[in-house]
């Protein structure tokens, strides 16, 4: 007898092979905003090597811009700004914050 109880990753696996389109457009979606989440943690450490606070929002805000490109690449089709914001800009900015004062308090000063 099978359990009845899924785990979250098993319903999420399921909601993705029930639509083979509507799959393939949500794990694009998700490989952007996963991409933007590493890239912010990246950048949020070489901000923190650079020891210049106007040096690293400068970084972080070139590799965003250079990171909505990159999105366009992985997707295959070209999005608007307002676009990549909400799909993946807010994820990328929140990430370097994140990660560029946890560098900053455990190794900082």
């Amino acid at each position: 007898m099978e359990s009845v109880y899924k785990s979250p990753i098993q319903l999420f696996k399921q909601y993705l092979s029930k639509d083979v389109k509507i799959g393939v457009k949500l794990n694009k979606d998700i490989l952007v905003m996963v991409a933007n989440f590493l890239v912010g943690i990246i950048v949020g450490y070489a901000s923190f090597s650079l020891n210049n606070n106007m040096y690293s929002v400068g970084l972080m805000f070139i590799v965003g811009i250079m990171m909505k490109f990159v999105s366009e690449k992985i997707l295959g089709e070209k999005k608007d700004f307002g676009w990549w914001i909400l799909n993946g800009g807010l994820v990328y900015i929140f990430t370097w914050f994140v990660s560029f004062v946890l560098f900053f308090n455990l190794w900082g000063l």
